[in-house]
């Protein structure tokens, strides 16, 4: 069984693979990622508060390495072993969520990006969030 450390970093290169995979990173999405990161972790450790500042700090020390794992994964392969890491159906649906609100906030989806989220919605046999998951995301 993974830490909530452990949870929490899986949960983070996804959420930092659904802002780089389009190649581009935007405020707008840094901003979801970051608010979609303190959502999940109040949902994984409620007693932990973890500042706005050490979120950007980790996604900072990993976008190289996500960005260039990324770039390599043609078949998909690593996409899949890094969604593979969320094994809890309630984590996973809240993950789904933040993946595409982080897709969509910037008013544009792209392939790559509904790619990914194709994948997590095919391995993790469930559907888009409904409205009211995505409301749990905005507070």
């Amino acid at each position: 069984m993974k830490t909530p450390n452990e949870t929490l970093s899986a949960v983070g290169t996804i959420l930092a693979a659904s802002v780089l995979i389009d190649e581009r990173r935007r405020d707008v999405e840094m901003i979801e990622f970051s608010h979609s990161i303190t959502t999940i972790n109040h949902h994984i450790r409620p007693d932990v508060i973890l500042p706005r500042s050490k979120i950007l700090a980790w996604f900072k020390e990993n976008e190289q390495k996500i960005s260039e794992n990324l770039s390599h994964d043609s078949h998909g392969s690593w996409k899949t072993s890094i969604l593979n890491k969320i094994e809890d159906k309630e984590l996973r649906r809240l993950v789904l969520a933040a993946m595409f609100s982080i897709s969509v906030c910037d008013y544009e989806l792209n392939d790559e990006e509904c790619e990914f989220l194709k994948l997590a919605v095919s391995l993790w046999k469930t559907d888009l969030p409904h409205v009211e998951e995505m409301a749990q995301m905005v507070g």
